[in-house]
């Protein structure tokens, strides 16, 4: 599993809390796949690894005072 598959579970998990079904699809009906969307993002080691690199590079930002909002 690489670095982006995590990002296709949290499409489906968004998905799903929207009233979808993607279980129903081929790639959610694997096995190793099917398991992640049943065991839910806390559950996903690689899920909370990439929200950790996301809010960590955000935060380095803010520490090196290069976060700016343009008007």
């Amino acid at each position: 599993m690489g670095v982006t598959t995590p990002f296709s579970y949290w499409g489906a998990w968004i998905y799903k809390a929207l009233g979808g079904n993607p279980e129903g699809w081929f790639y959610f009906q694997q096995k190793v796949h099917a398991e992640a969307i049943k065991a839910g993002f806390w559950a996903d080691t690689h899920s909370v690894s990439n929200l950790g690199i996301i809010f960590g590079a955000l935060l380095a930002t803010l520490l090196a005072s290069q976060f700016k909002i343009k008007r």
